[in-house]
């Protein structure tokens, strides 16, 4: 394995990497899977080698690797531990990640919270009735409110309204400074030089979300009257995959990724799957005329789930057509791997980090015909298969939380489309960095109106 060569490395400049990566991370990788192939490598400043996988050949030795040869918890803690925590199920390896999985699957399904359906909905209906027509807001900023308050109100319980409005108002505050920051992606640059300091202003906000999901575990521990059906009462008294209860720091960091990988990915789906609709209204009828032989004049409810094909494959398409980040996946090589790749053989040494180019999977002609269209009748053919679309990962570490995210997605756009029309204020929709997610630029500027 030793005499392969190394995968080929980008030309640019490494200062010239990094700078277009930040900047525009799409275009650099697009352009670098057409010249060196499906397995190729960028080299940042001061840091190691990131290779970057573009093919479902690829992406299926990445995730039928053995666990022991690739490791999640220390780049997972480098680029989200500061803000999140590292003892989430994110940030952990080996047997400790399976006995959390084992916790958490159950929880997060779509079985499980189906029970909540007509909740979220209800949700949504209040917020829709909100908006008056014809006034001009992001439309980003929406569905991450309304995908945080539904989570928040999941994950701590419905007993304090109170509570939950200003744990909402606190997580959203320190999402907006920390979670969407460019400080995010730079470890290097993360200096808390005091409160009022950028990274320090962000440490602040973090400590303020944390003290209070403290007092509610703590309340928890020591009334069990305030204890309801809730996601994290159910983690306070459950024992993990391997017998373990978790500790109150330990059940702080997993809330703090739930809400946080929860509500500003699902927040951000959302809002790119209303675009989408937005911008091909022959698609938008045909799936209100599908809903309508479903569902009727009845609200949305959980029997609907999965009843409605063209839904499904709408989130589907908008997942393949408008991904949510540049790369997903990503690992550190613990021990040397090699990779098949369409130009030949290569070997990762142990201290490269490896990742999944989704998007750019996406956009293959060869796997999706006419890749520049949004066409939601592809995924109803059945012609793919696990390694050409994989949003949620793959492998012994696919997304904990895909279940819950699809029911979201599913009630959340299938109320909407009924409820109003809505219409981007600016015709060309431009995408730009948010954190370590891809977002519309401005936050999607809309007018809507009540159908």
């Amino acid at each position: 394995m030793q005499s392969l060569p190394l995968p080929p490395i980008c030309p640019l400049p490494s200062w010239k990497q990094a700078a277009r990566f930040a900047k525009e991370p799409l275009e650099l990788l697009t352009e670098c899977s057409e010249t060196l192939g499906d397995i190729f490598c960028l080299k940042f400043p001061g840091a190691e080698h990131w290779a970057f996988l573009s093919s479902p050949h690829a992406a299926r030795q990445l995730f039928r690797a053995p666990r022991d040869h690739l490791a999640a918890a220390q780049i997972h803690s480098r680029f989200l531990g500061a803000l999140f925590g590292t003892d989430a199920t994110f940030c952990l390896d080996g047997q400790a990640h399976k006995n959390r999985q084992k916790m958490l699957v159950p929880l997060l399904s779509t079985k499980a919270n189906a029970r909540h359906v007509s909740l979220f909905r209800q949700m949504i209906e209040e917020r829709v009735l909100s908006w008056e027509s014809d006034r001009v807001f992001p439309l980003l900023t929406e569905m991450h409110r309304l995908s945080l308050q539904f989570l928040v109100r999941l994950v701590l319980g419905g007993k304090d309204p109170q509570f939950n409005a200003q744990l909402s108002e606190r997580f959203e505050h320190f999402s907006a400074l920390g979670a969407r920051s460019q400080l995010v992606a730079m470890p290097k640059l993360q200096w808390n030089l005091g409160r009022w300091s950028p990274w320090g202003k962000i440490i602040h906000a973090r400590e303020e979300v944390r003290s209070l999901i403290r007092d509610k575990i703590v309340a928890a521990r020591r009334d069990r009257s305030l204890v309801e059906d809730s996601i994290l009462d159910q983690l306070i008294f459950k024992a993990d995959g391997g017998g373990e209860f978790l500790g109150d720091e330990s059940l702080i960091d997993e809330i703090m990724n739930l809400l946080f990988a929860g509500h500003e990915t699902t927040g951000g789906f959302l809002t790119w799957c209303l675009e989408c609709l937005a911008g091909h209204p022959n698609i938008r009828a045909e799936l209100l005329s599908r809903l309508d032989e479903v569902v009727g004049d009845q609200p949305f409810g959980p029997e609907h789930l999965d009843k409605v094909p063209y839904l499904t494959a709408v989130i589907q398409e908008t997942f393949r057509f408008r991904p949510a980040g540049p790369f997903s996946s990503f690992r550190t090589v613990a021990q040397p791997i090699e990779l098949e790749g369409e130009r030949g053989r290569f070997v990762l040494p142990a201290g490269f980090v490896v990742a999944q180019c989704f998007p750019i999977m996406g956009k293959r002609a060869d796997l999706f015909p006419n890749p520049e269209s949004f066409e939601p009748e592809r995924f109803l053919r059945g012609d793919h298969n696990a390694y050409d679309w994989t949003p949620f990962g793959g492998g012994g570490r696919v997304c904990t939380g895909r279940g819950l995210a699809m029911l979201e997605l599913q009630v959340a756009v299938a109320t909407i489309v009924r409820k109003v029309e809505i219409e981007p204020v600016h015709e060309q929709i431009q995408v730009e960095r948010c954190g370590h997610l891809l977002a519309p630029a401005g936050g999607l500027p809309v007018r809507v109106r009540l159908r």
